[in-house]
């Protein structure tokens, strides 16, 4: 059973799924190495094809049920600013979140209020809903840490990743 693709509105985005048309903001966002830093597995360079790639996958993966994405987008505009998906579990229902948002527009808010309203969604308005859910921090990304523990998660261990960095996990 796939996913729906939803769009989902806030008071200052929309969160729609990524479609063909988002690759030059993806790449101004993901090209940047500092928003790499903070993500497991975004390549660098970040190229056009990487783009388009991720775009046809999220589609795929998306109809199998294997994730729900949403490029993150202001309402007063529809410029794409970043991404937030979610992973379900095969054996459970949780879910695992990844996010990210382009440097020009880290500390305003928008990956609080998108994530919140994700969260709502995968907790209360998708099918099946998700009784649990977690994300991936690395350990020196006070803000990304700090978003999550505002919208009730909490620090629950660390692990290595496949990138061999250690991230901090959090959960509700």
């Amino acid at each position: 059973m796939g996913f729906e693709p939803v769009s989902l509105l806030t008071a200052r985005l929309v969160l729609r799924p990524s479609a063909p048309g988002d690759e030059a903001a993806l790449l101004a966002g993901l090209g940047d190495r500092e928003v790499q830093r903070w993500l497991e597995t975004v390549p660098h360079p970040y190229t056009a094809e990487h783009a388009r790639a991720w775009i046809a996958r999220s589609a795929r993966e998306r109809d199998a049920g294997f994730m729900q994405d949403f490029a993150i987008t202001l309402a007063d505009g529809g410029a794409l600013i970043g991404g937030i998906a979610f992973t379900p579990s095969r054996v459970e229902p949780a879910a695992e979140f990844g996010y990210w948002i382009a440097r020009p527009y880290w500390g305003k808010g928008y990956g609080g209020e998108a994530l919140a309203r994700v969260v709502r969604y995968a907790t209360e308005e998708c099918t099946p809903r998700f009784t649990r859910l977690s994300a991936r921090v690395a350990p020196d990304n006070t803000p990304s840490r700090r978003m999550l523990e505002r919208l009730g998660f909490t620090e629950k261990g660390s692990a290595v990743d496949s990138d061999g960095v250690t991230r901090v996990r959090y959960g509700i």
